[in-house]
């Protein structure tokens, strides 16, 4: 028998270029996230799953199979589909059940590895230094766990000297167990010290390390809220005997920050919320379509269409009978149904209609299934019909009855009548729901249902009888909750209702108004850390090859990550609880056209946004090439991604629990520049997305206002309430071995460029002028290069006003699939004289039983 060799690789690559390999033969690859050990059978030499079975080298595991170990999220069968450009007739032979199953059960595991990557420390070190934050002393060599300094300033600075002297090999500094305090200064990693390379700060034996922007809060200070206490007649007599206080003043904590803005805010080891009405998800959810029955409700209707209706299945989905007739001046005993208008081609117009097949002057335009929020309709007399109940709460929102002026509100529901006015604040939309405000209140007219607001929300109130989602913040009167805390800004005192035995709590206040990491050497790693409270970004990366690895990130006022510079991540983590957005992805050179080269990859991302709820987006990339990859968005009240620029990969995500109230937005968004280009949109699950605003249509891909030149390739969809692709006036966009499963609508375009591309100075559809502020010389050099069907655009306003350039053209839509799909592609465009589409073929779909084969192909245009 021959003997078995062992071989040691870095890479996957690497143990594939090995030649003369024999059975039971053993590859040991250090790859970060898809090394193993792996015996080479030759009987499977021809298999490739890319991550179990290599090309006869077989994975040994004794744990559930990882996400990470695969260059794609799926098994074969979605392999195939993706990487086989096959002419699809039957969507029952694909079983896409089963490739559904089996991507749910893919996800639900992946949470396994996040944070539990260990490979970062298997390295050898050159130097070791210890940090002791309750046994150390900034006195000692710190180079024995015996002799450790007391604070990670000292080791980093001692670790700058070390790279004076030593140009080679890696030093770690192993920090134990406790809270370090940031609530003052910052942990500048490079910035104040000089130059520093090659350096892991990582928690010793996997102790529990805390590096904090906060102050500490003795237990001993707090004391039971009693009768001779300012606010005793403001709380709720059934909670008051649960509150606890404490005197920051006489701590010299006195700048809290606005409740709208970097608001310092109470740190725990579990979740603490301001103090708010209506309480976190409360109330009932808004009826769907498809509920046995829904109830209309609207005041001064005209005619009276409120009331109970039944659910009726049909042949085009479904619709609702109203139980009782209809009996007023204009209709004598009429039963009117709610449906959708038959045959519409872009998607559901809901509308009233009678049994005499006239419509009443109530209809919404929508693009999924779901029931609207509100009907639209032709003239002021006939009211709002709604499907919310006024008298409820709804999903943690109460709703506007109609905005009054530009800083009053009516309301809908009930509002205590104790509520003293004073730094109160209301947190909603007010005008669209992708324009979410924190603003605070002056006055409450509860007889009136009114409130008015202390200045203009940036995005104004719509006049009218419109219904929006709102809630109030800082409300003492409704500290009534386990995890709620209150601040009187005034006197200097926190209020709080603890979750636990106060003396079993570990209460911090986020103070610091700067960032608590500062990272801006080279080779820098960040291991195994708790990174936590700060009213301003948690960390900033800049430099080269630095790493934020197996970490907890999470709250902060502001954003919890900036990553900028050249090859630098975070990864493996937990990021969450966000004011604003999780991470700013930046980096490269866009008008040059230079990757960055930054990521942010196999991580578990979620509630971002809990201060400024929406326009942000879990993720902001901009720069050029930058990696969004491998990685869990969920639990995001906006977009996941927002991205600017160009060469960007945003694939093999895994999204849902997105989009969860706000309309007029997609998952992945990018819009209305003609530089934002060649980014990859890739291999992604999109799931569980529920449309919960129901004002406008929501997206999964969303290649916004003239997005062009972009790439969706290989995702998978499986959510009703959405478009899964939607391009709005685009033009050279790829759409390709796409699946969409359980969908409304699979794909939509329109021409949104003919009617909003202009040469006004300012104007954000000014697109030449834009690509000229942003330094970007389309017509020649490296864009001339990568992007030839820009460059051959004139730069000139005068030769592409009223042609073909501000029209869509030349996208690609190829080999997609789906089932249950009710429709399958909407096309709108105003004046039928181009050619949306360069390819528009092979595509099939299932629906309600009948399969669908479509292939319709049209040449390129004209200089093309």
């Amino acid at each position: 028998m021959s003997q078995v060799i062992m071989y040691r690789k870095n890479t996957i690559d690497d143990m594939l270029s090995i030649v003369g390999m024999k059975d039971n033969d053993v590859c040991n690859v250090s790859e970060r996230e898809r090394g193993g050990i792996f015996v080479y059978d030759k009987t499977k030499k021809n298999i490739n799953d890319t991550g179990l079975i290599l090309n006869g080298w077989v994975r040994q595991y004794n744990s559930d199979v990882k996400l990470e170990w695969f260059t794609t999220p799926y098994n074969e069968t979605i392999k195939n589909i993706q990487n086989n450009h096959t002419h699809f007739t039957s969507v029952n032979d694909l079983n896409i059940d089963n490739v559904i199953n089996t991507l749910d059960k893919i996800t639900a595991d992946k949470k396994s590895f996040v944070r539990n990557n260990t490979n970062i420390l298997n390295t050898k070190f050159v130097l070791e230094y210890f940090v002791d934050g309750t046994n150390g002393s900034d006195t000692n060599d710190g180079k024995t766990i015996n002799t450790p300094f007391k604070t990670i300033d000292k080791a980093v600075l001692a670790s700058t000297y070390w790279n004076y002297a030593y140009s080679n090999g890696k030093l770690i500094i192993w920090v134990r167990a406790g809270e370090y305090d940031y609530s003052e200064a910052t942990l500048n990693i490079n910035k104040n010290y000089g130059y520093l390379q090659n350096v892991i700060i990582s928690a010793y034996d996997n102790e529990e390390v805390v590096i904090h922007g906060s102050k500490k809060l003795d237990n001993s200070l707090f004391s039971k809220v009693n009768s001779q206490d300012t606010h005793w007649n403001r709380l709720d007599q059934n909670a008051r005997d649960n509150i606890y206080k404490i005197d920051l003043g006489a701590l010299g904590i006195t700048d809290f920050g606005s409740v709208d803005s970097s608001p310092v805010e109470l740190i725990e080891s579990e979740i603490y919320n301001l103090a708010r009405y209506p309480k976190i998800n409360s109330g009932s959810n808004i009826q769907k379509f498809g509920d046995p029955t829904i109830t209309i409700y609207g005041d001064n209707l005209n005619p009276d269409l409120s009331g109970v209706y039944t659910f009726m299945p049909n042949n085009e989905g479904g619709m609702y009978k109203k139980d009782t007739l209809v009996d007023t001046d204009t209709y004598t005993d009429v039963q009117f149904y709610l449906k959708p208008r038959a045959n519409e081609p872009n998607g559901y117009t809901w509308l009233f209609s009678n049994s005499k097949n006239v419509a009443a002057p109530y209809e919404y335009e929508y693009f999924t299934k779901e029931l609207p929020l509100q009907f639209s309709v032709h003239g002021e007399d006939y009211g709002y019909p709604t499907i919310v109940n006024e008298e409820t709460v709804n999903q943690g929102f109460m709703y506007t009855r109609e905005g009054m002026s530009s800083t009053e509100v009516g309301y809908m529901g009930n509002i205590p009548d104790n509520w003293v006015v004073e730094d109160l604040y209301v947190s909603g939309m007010f005008y669209y729901l992708w324009g979410h405000r924190v603003v605070k209140i002056n006055s409450i007219d509860n007889v009136n249902k009114t409130f008015t607001l202390d200045s203009v929300p940036s995005y104004g109130i719509k006049i009218g009888g419109y219904k929006k989602p709102f809630f109030f913040l800082n409300v003492l009167e409704q500290l009534n909750t386990p995890g709620e805390y209150y601040i009187d800004r005034t006197n200097n005192t926190l209020y709080v209702y603890p979750k636990k035995d106060i003396n079993l709590c570990n209460f911090k206040l986020s103070t610091n108004n700067d960032n608590v990491v500062n990272i801006t050497g080279r080779n820098i790693i960040l291991n195994n850390l708790i990174i936590e409270g700060s009213r301003n970004n948690l960390i900033n990366i800049e430099g080269k090859h630095n790493l934020v690895v197996n970490c907890k990130i999470w709250k902060s006022s502001k954003n919890l990550i900036t990553i900028d510079g050249y090859n630098n991540g975070v990864s493996y983590s937990e990021i969450s609880y966000s004011g604003e957005k999780s991470v700013l992805l930046k980096g490269g050179d866009w008008p040059n056209l230079i990757r960055g080269n930054n990521y942010v990859s196999n991580n578990d991302m979620h509630h971002p946004g809990m201060i400024r709820m929406t326009s942000n987006g879990n993720c902001n990339i901009s720069g050029c090439g930058n990696k969004f990859t491998h990685n869990d968005v969920h639990d995001v009240v906006h977009q996941a991604i927002n991205y600017t620029g160009a060469l960007h990969d945003i694939n093999f995500n895994n999204f849902y629990r997105v989009l969860t109230m706000t309309a007029d937005a997609g998952v992945v968004y990018a819009g209305r520049h003609w530089g934002y280009r060649g980014n990859n949109v890739n291999y992604n699950y999109f799931h569980d997305i529920k449309n919960n605003g129901y004002e406008s249509s929501l997206q999964g891909i969303y290649f916004d206002d003239i997005m062009s030149g972009n790439y969706a390739i290989g995702n998978v969809f499986n959510a009703k309430d959405i478009r899964c692709l939607f391009t709005n006036g685009g033009s050279s966009n790829i759409f390709t071995n796409n699946i969409f499963y359980n969908a409304f609508t699979a794909f939509g375009s329109n021409d949104n460029g003919t009617r909003s591309i202009n040469n006004t100075p300012g104007s954000s559809f000014n697109l030449l002028e834009r690509l000229s502020n942003d330094g970007i010389d389309y017509t020649s050099g490296p864009w001339e290069a990568k992007f030839p069907e820009l460059a051959a655009m004139p730069n000139d306003w005068d030769q592409i006003k009223d042609s073909t350039w501000l029209k869509p053209h030349s996208n690609v839509f190829e080999n997609n699939i789906g089932k249950y799909v009710d429709i399958f592609v909407v096309e709108s465009e105003t004046d039928g004289t181009y050619n949306y589409f360069r390819k528009f073929e092979n595509y099939s779909t299932t629906s309600l039983g009948i399969d669908h084969i479509y292939k319709i192909g049209i040449e390129p245009i004209e200089g093309e």
